[in-house]
């Protein structure tokens, strides 16, 4: 027990003697889900031994120190609090002054009662100690006019009116208990101090605009909102970060952060229109925590990696935009014009038909009618990828659409879709015919029932019962444009092919475990102004009975 008295003891010590240096942010790679790599420098100078002037609120198991670092202790300490605060202790700002106070009432408007403030337990003789001022209060008396006297729940008070001001000497001041790291040092820093961690509070949305200058030419320009509920940047190193971005605690905070916010209502003081701040209060009751840092003698001098840059040249899947000199405030926020860029593209009719059959069983899928779609089709002229953001289409000054573009790697060829293509119509047709083939149905099924010319019509595999047939697809277009359209169909099905009409592009999707493999075709064609035709495919369905 006293060797645990002496250690509390020496903690306090050290929280009052230690030098408090400031860490600020010096580089910060943001990622779109609200977590952020932040890193913070200090510069002890001679000391080894001092406190951080900030409060860090890492996530669980992403602190880490690069410096001749020991130890780290996060305890509370008190300190005082600047400034004055009327509106923390009513009673003992008003006493003895008429005021109105203004309480909730549910959902229905606010009530109001006036009266003098009345103070149970008047301020001491001067010559004796000042007590210190409770961090709140649970009750306010006013007397009434009648003289009667009336208690007010302090949480049902949102605001204050007084005829007068009080006195700035009369406010009472007020010291809390705030969290200080405590750092302790082997040796004196040759460098400053930097400090790694994850942490919530700044964040990114990107967005896209394309600009369509001619028939085959067009600007995309790339913009970046960037919030900051973090810390005050200063000329940072900022890096807006995309890709998957794998944090397994996202939603857990480090035990050497675990200081929870008051339960202190917020009350408004109103005086000659003007409205008082008020600030929050932090937990006194948080608990203490102690982590160590223990390093080898050849890492405690080795020089960290500069921030935001790859090691290995190979990380090419987190995708990093560097922003040099970067400066915003906390509660801030700021739109950043990123880039932009001109390239050429290709105006067309884009069509994708979801499967119309399900694989494992063969019967119908519901659900919307797919319909051509008026398109875009580029390459991304950046040398970083296209992240997935809104991305505004505009043909001159015309606003065309306002879509969402998916990760387009460089030099990757994106189609986007504006909207429908109302002057090139489609419909798609598919109906069920006796199957030609039965190659396929006698490789796969164990046992097999035949009709009467010798013809495959049932096949069982294992316990399931599947009818064999054959499925005629008929794709209807007709282009009422002035001029020529180019047409891309990409057809979805689940079977196994037997024959398409103008030679399409068979691509391989998915078995699944499934008896009819998924497929897609790709029709690239051009249709002339008011030409209309046919294209017609067919495919072998093993169908459940």
């Amino acid at each position: 027990m006293k060797k645990f008295f002496c250690a509390a003891g020496l903690l306090a010590a050290l929280a009052v003697s230690a030098a408090e240096i400031k860490a600020p942010v010096t580089g910060v790679m943001i990622f779109k889900n609200g977590v952020s790599a932040v890193r913070r420098t200090a510069d002890p100078g001679r000391e080894t031994e001092f406190q951080l002037a900030c409060d860090l609120v890492p996530l669980q198991g992403s602190l880490w120190f690069n410096g001749p670092v020991v130890s780290v202790v996060r305890k509370n300490v008190r300190k005082p609090v600047p400034g004055k605060y009327p509106l923390e202790n009513i009673t003992k700002t008003f006493a003895g002054k008429t005021v109105t106070l203004i309480l909730s009432n549910g959902n229905g408007p606010a009530q109001e009662i006036s009266g003098v403030v009345w103070d149970p337990d008047p301020k001491p003789d001067k010559l004796q100690p000042r007590r210190p001022l409770p961090l709140h209060e649970s009750v306010v008396w006013i007397k009434r006019n009648d003289g009667s006297m009336e208690m007010v729940q302090r949480h049902r008070i949102v605001g204050v009116r007084a005829p007068e001001a009080p006195k700035a000497a009369d406010l009472p001041e007020k010291s809390d208990l705030r969290p200080a790291w405590l750092f302790t040092l082997s040796k004196r820093a040759k460098r400053p101090v930097e400090i790694d961690y994850l942490s919530q509070g700044l964040s990114w949305q990107s967005a896209y605009r394309i600009e369509l200058k001619n028939a085959s030419s067009m600007t995309i320009s790339q913009d970046a909102e960037i919030i900051n509920n973090l810390d005050d940047l200063n000329q940072v190193s900022l890096y807006l970060a995309s890709g998957y971005a794998n944090f397994i605690n996202l939603n857990q905070n480090s035990p050497m952060a675990m200081v929870q916010p008051s339960a202190v209502p917020s009350v408004r003081y109103e005086f000659s229109n003007q409205f008082a701040n008020q600030k929050p209060m932090s937990n006194v009751n948080a608990p203490r925590y102690l982590r160590k840092a223990a390093y080898g003698a050849d890492s405690i001098g080795k020089e960290a990696a500069p921030f935001g840059v790859s090691g290995t040249e190979e990380t090419e899947d987190i995708s990093l935009l560097p922003i040099k000199d970067f400066t915003l405030k906390k509660g801030e926020v700021c739109h950043r014009v990123l880039s932009s860029a001109e390239t050429s593209y290709e105006r067309l009719v884009y069509w994708k038909i979801a499967a119309k059959r399900q694989a494992d069983n063969g019967y119908a899928v519901g659900g919307a009618v797919s319909v051509p779609m008026d398109a875009l089709r580029f390459k991304n002229p950046f040398d970083t990828p296209i992240t997935t953001s809104p991305l505004e289409i505009l043909d001159g000054g015309v606003v065309l659409a306002q879509v969402r573009i998916p990760w387009v790697n460089p030099k990757q060829t994106a189609t986007v879709e504006i909207t429908k293509a109302l002057s090139v119509t489609g419909k798609v047709l598919e109906y069920e015919v006796p199957a030609q083939n039965l190659e396929r149905a006698e490789k796969t099924f164990t046992t097999l029932e035949r009709n009467r010319a010798g013809k495959v019509i049932v096949g069982w595999l294992g316990p399931w019962r599947y009818r064999v047939t054959d499925v005629q697809g008929e794709i209807r277009l007709k282009n009422y444009r002035k001029q020529s359209a180019r047409i891309l169909i990409e057809l979805d099905y689940s079977g196994a092919l037997v024959s398409a009409e103008d030679a399409p592009k068979e691509t391989m999707l998915d078995r699944s475990g499934s008896v009819n493999p998924r497929a897609r075709l790709t029709w690239d064609i051009r249709l002339g102004a008011g030409e209309e035709k046919t294209i017609k495919y067919r495919y072998n369905l093993f169908m459940r009975n």
